[in-house]
């Protein structure tokens, strides 16, 4: 499982990129602009058998890849390919639609 707390007292929070091939959600602490489930309840639902790798990108290389919304940093998590079938069909939907 993997843990998140939400932001300390007033940090800014960075923009959370999780990929699955060539599909991604962008979330950010107040959830997903397209979707009412939060950070952490996309979080909760992820194995961490899926997890293929995790990069930290900040300043001008956050901003370079991924524009403003990353700021303040980006959290990206890519999945391993063809586990789109293995996770919740709520998790799996939202894949499919972005």
């Amino acid at each position: 499982m993997i843990r998140y707390s939400g932001p300390a007292s007033n940090q800014p929070t960075p923009l959370y990129i999780i990929r699955v091939g060539d599909r991604k959600l962008q979330m950010t602490d107040g959830g997903n602009t397209a979707d009412s489930l939060t950070l952490r309840e996309t979080l909760d639902q992820i194995n961490p058998d899926w997890i293929e790798s995790v990069a930290v990108l900040k300043d001008k290389a956050a901003i370079d890849q991924f524009g403003t919304l990353a700021q303040h940093g980006v959290i990206l998590i890519e999945l391993k390919p063809g586990i789109l079938g293995d996770m919740p069909d709520e998790l799996a939907e939202k894949f499919k639609r972005y």
